[in-house]
């Protein structure tokens, strides 16, 4: 087992540019990203420069990324829980979605919800929690898209449980396509597309699990 001070040794003494110029896909794809996102939100998030300390849970959608989120606040706020946040986007931004959000990529991140206080002048003013380290963000992005110069949990999970639970996600929020459909073993037979085809952030979970093995093997080899 390798206890917090080697994992955090480890992290500042990696060199990310050997790692990214071994796979020779880094960079070679455009962000794609959901209708509602404005377009500024998107170049602000795709022309960001990342740290070298921050990490990106980098996943297909239903496949567990939100629980992972959750297991990284955990370990780095020593199990602080829920407090200050309603949604762990709150603490862990969206890459693409944080503008729209009014949360700017630059910032750092804090261990608990500013407070807003009065001081001697009855003006307003705001206390921060403890600082967090590594700064951690979201992304659905594929790995050839996200950007580039910081580190990557990158989450796989059995496409049938992944389809299941991407069905039951759109089926109920009424979405056309889905809402027809009695369950996943309907939906997928009549539209497969939807799923199997490219038009979940231009990707699917095949092509965003075997980039993450081909970046893997490559760094073996």
């Amino acid at each position: 087992m390798i206890d917090s001070s080697t994992f955090s040794e480890s992290i500042s003494t990696s060199d990310n540019s050997i790692i990214q110029t071994k796979w020779d896909r880094w960079g070679t794809k455009s962000y794609t990203v959901m209708p509602h996102i404005s377009p500024q939100s998107k170049k602000i998030a795709e022309e960001y420069r990342l740290r070298p300390t921050d990490v990106i849970v980098l996943s297909f959608p239903k496949t567990g990324t939100t629980w992972t989120q959750t297991v990284c606040e955990q370990i780095r706020t020593n199990a602080e829980g829920y407090d200050g946040f309603d949604d762990i986007t709150e603490r862990q931004p969206w890459l693409e979605f944080a503008y729209d959000c009014g949360q700017d990529l630059n910032d750092d991140q804090y261990g608990s919800s500013p407070t807003k206080l009065i001081d001697g002048s009855d003006s307003l003013s705001v206390k921060k929690g403890i600082l967090l380290k590594p700064r951690i963000f979201k992304s659905h992005q594929l790995l050839s898209a996200v950007n580039t110069g910081g580190m990557y949990l990158c989450i796989v999970r059995d496409p049938a449980a992944t389809l299941l639970s991407w069905f039951d996600f759109q089926k109920a929020k009424g979405r056309p396509g889905y809402a027809e459909y009695s369950d996943a073993n309907e939906y997928i037979a009549n539209r497969p597309e939807l799923f199997a085809g490219n038009q979940i952030f231009g990707t699917n979970i095949w092509q965003v699990s075997r980039f993450f093995c081909e970046c893997i093997l490559t760094l073996l080899s």
